[in-house]
């Protein structure tokens, strides 16, 4: 066995484990790849669902205080009540 023969071995070794890893290497960049076109995607759905659910301030503003009114139309007569409960144990003696 010469030297040209181990050589020759060697580099053929060399090349066969790097273009394994290149091979590897390029199977994960095709499998990102496709992983971020269907992200990409994904994303643009959201977007337009998004805008589709979109709600505007002035109808946030609208509910929220629609909200407020009957929030304090139901916690109205239990103020009354707590207010008169109130009243009882202040006037009751100790």
């Amino acid at each position: 066995m010469g030297v040209l023969e181990i050589v020759s071995g060697v580099v053929s070794l060399i090349i066969t484990v790097v273009s394994f890893f290149v091979k590897r290497l390029y199977t994960k960049l095709d499998e990102l790849t496709t992983k971020t076109d269907a992200l990409e995607s994904a994303l643009a759905e959201h977007r337009i669902d998004d805008v589709a659910s979109y709600v505007k301030r002035d109808e946030m503003k609208t509910l929220g205080d629609s909200l407020k009114i009957e929030m304090k139309d139901l916690l109205a007569p239990m103020g009354a009540k707590l207010q008169s409960i109130e009243e009882y144990l202040r006037s009751k003696k100790s």
